[in-house]
């Protein structure tokens, strides 16, 4: 039986493939648990059309994330946090303080899951966190001073 997979399922295949499954497993497993729909003409079309159309949201939204990175690339941030004598904080830097600090000195819009080793911020001192999107690389630099 031919169907189009919904979702990722491990042995099957991937979101949106079209895939020949044994007729049990479609119709006792993957319908049942809308991971699939039976592959007729007019779902081949539509999962079709909504590939296409997600490709290009994707390619948009890579677009605006390359630009991002190329401008806060290289960028230092400065942050005010509440900090002991000797350089200690009394709470790690969590990401959303960082996405601020980020947006507040760049004017660039980060998004949470792209920023890598900003997890672990818990003394003064310059930081080098990496920003990761769309198979780029950027570096910004956090200058973490005491309040």
């Amino acid at each position: 039986m031919k169907i189009i997979l919904l979702r990722d399922v491990k042995g099957a295949g991937r979101k949106g493939e079209v895939k020949d499954v044994p007729q049990g497993y479609a119709s006792n497993f993957l319908i049942p648990r809308q991971l699939a729909v039976e592959a007729t003409p007019r779902a081949i079309a539509e999962a079709t059309a909504r590939a296409t159309r997600e490709a290009g949201e994707q390619a948009v939204s890579d677009e605006i994330a390359r630009e991002t990175l190329a401008a806060i690339d290289g960028k230092t941030v400065p942050i005010v946090a509440k900090a002991s004598e000797k350089g200690h904080l009394f709470a790690k830097l969590h990401v959303p303080e960082i996405i601020t600090a980020i947006h507040a000195a760049t004017g660039a819009t980060v998004n949470s899951s792209w920023l890598v080793g900003a997890e672990n911020i818990r003394v003064t001192g310059e930081h080098k966190v990496s920003v990761e999107a769309a198979g780029e690389k950027a570096a910004v630099t956090l200058v973490v001073s005491a309040a």
